[in-house]
């Protein structure tokens, strides 16, 4: 009976420690290699947050883009983010810095915009897609 009850606890301490260890890795994972709203393909998450806001112009009418791809494109390496803006055009992600070729579109919406950032910390920055259709803002 002894042995019985040994086993028991046994199997009992090995399934805590178990379960324990897959919390610990778990939280650790999420809070070390998490992106805010994007994702990093091919390179690590940064330490600054890149925070696009974008909107689109239509003879003078400006809105927020909802649903607008933004990718930035690392300059120097294969690193790309890339997000997708909310329902007030803004959208962020954690990126190192560098020299970033940006893209930002609303495909069938609005005219593509290009350019090319720098990032040296946390920051906003705003895009305006011209020639937008009336109706860009619909989902």
């Amino acid at each position: 009976m002894a042995k019985k009850k040994g086993n028991l606890l046994n199997n009992r301490v090995v399934i805590i420690v178990f379960a324990a260890a897959l919390v610990v890795f778990g939280g650790a994972l999420l809070l070390t290699n998490f992106p805010v709203t994007g994702y990093a393909s091919r390179c690590p998450t940064g330490t600054y947050i890149f925070s696009a806001h974008v909107d689109g112009n239509r003879d003078g009418y400006i809105a927020p883009i909802e649903a607008a791809d933004v990718v930035l494109k690392s300059s120097s390496t294969a690193c790309t983010y890339e997000i997708s803006t909310d329902n007030n055009g803004d959208a962020n992600v954690k990126v190192v810095p560098g020299s970033y070729d940006v893209r930002v579109t609303k495909q069938g919406k609005c005219s593509p915009h290009r350019e090319t950032i720098v990032v040296a910390g946390s920051d906003l920055y705003n895009f305006r897609l011209d020639g937008c259709k009336r109706n860009f803002q619909v989902r």
